[in-house]
């Protein structure tokens, strides 16, 4: 139970708790923020595992985000994907390392991704129940990791993604390119926020390419 756990830490008197990995992100929002310590809280923990909800938050916040779909049937996702056109990328909910993502061109090959997803268990031993279908975007894919404390932000360093598309496998990630700064550094200024975030761990954004 968390209330032991929580118990268990606090003997210790923690200073902070900082997840180890993905899939103990949402323990250590609970954790710390039963602590009293530096916490992202509860409240948005989904949006930070949940990929539907990942995009979701960010066009709640007024952002451009790819046009998606939580899927359970083949059907439901057969027509979105004939409604919206082109190429979709159909994923996991709740995994990571390019597990389950499939660059799908027509309705048939996204109803096949989702069948594999939903007879599978995630790289985290997770039941998937359900996927996500987003639009391709087309273009490079950047990773933007910054840290964030008290509503003030910082960025640390800029990624590009190298891919590549081989028979049976395409527009798969094969490594990165930390990008060169250019122009004069940028002091951080304060970020005007009604409840400023004490979030000291280091968030990642990434863009363009519809990925995990």
């Amino acid at each position: 139970m968390l209330s032991e756990t929580v118990a268990a830490v606090a003997a210790h008197r923690p200073v902070a708790v900082v997840a180890a990995g993905e899939y103990g992100v949402e323990l250590a929002d609970a954790l710390s923020e039963e602590l009293g310590v530096p916490t992202n809280g509860r409240q948005l923990s989904p949006a930070r595992r949940n990929k539907f909800v990942m995009i979701e938050t960010v066009r709640a916040a007024g952002l451009r985000a790819a046009r998606q779909k939580l899927v359970e049937d083949e059907r439901a996702l057969v027509d979105w994907h004939r409604e919206v056109g082109g190429r979709g990328v159909v994923k996991p909910l709740r995994s990571a390392a390019n597990d389950g993502v499939t660059v799908c061109d027509t309705p048939e090959e996204s109803a096949a991704a989702l069948r594999g997803i939903l007879t599978a268990t995630t790289v985290f031993s997770e039941t998937n129940t359900a996927a996500v279908v987003q639009e391709y975007l087309v273009g490079g894919e950047y990773v933007v990791d910054t840290v964030s404390r008290d509503g003030r932000h910082r960025a640390t360093d800029v990624w590009k993604y190298s891919k590549m598309t081989v028979p049976a496998v395409r527009d798969r990630i094969t490594g990165g390119h930390r990008q060169p700064a250019r122009g004069p550094a940028i002091r951080p200024s304060p970020v005007n926020s009604p409840k400023p975030s004490t979030n000291s761990s280091p968030r990642t954004i990434r863009g363009s390419s519809s990925r995990p």
